[in-house]
């Protein structure tokens, strides 16, 4: 995986118990226009590859995908990304949402 990217930092997922992988998608232009299309749960994987993207996600609230959607925004923007993209984080919720299943993240 780190041949993938070389440099990269690597996130062993199935060491973090509880933990969802939270995506916002991105597209930028050559013009500096940056748009957040959605956001999709990620944490049904399988060896290192998505099998399941849920969207849109329901497991957490409106208020952090907000933020999730501006930091996107502003990352993408302030390195003049021109192309569809997705940036994500890993995120362990408080309280487990109807739905929740142990192992997933």
């Amino acid at each position: 995986m780190r041949a993938e990217v070389p440099g990269s930092p690597v996130f062993v997922m199935k060491h973090m118990v509880g933990v969802r992988h939270l995506e916002v998608q991105i597209v930028g232009d050559e013009y500096g226009n940056c748009a957040a299309l959605s956001g999709r749960d990620c944490s049904t994987q399988r060896r290192f590859q998505k099998l399941i993207e849920e969207g849109p996600p329901t497991v957490a609230p409106p208020a952090l995908w907000e933020e999730m959607q501006r930091a996107a925004l502003a990352l993408t923007t302030s390195i003049g990304c021109v192309q569809p993209t997705a940036r994500g984080r890993l995120r362990k919720p408080a309280h487990r949402p109807a739905g929740w299943t142990p192992g997933l993240g």
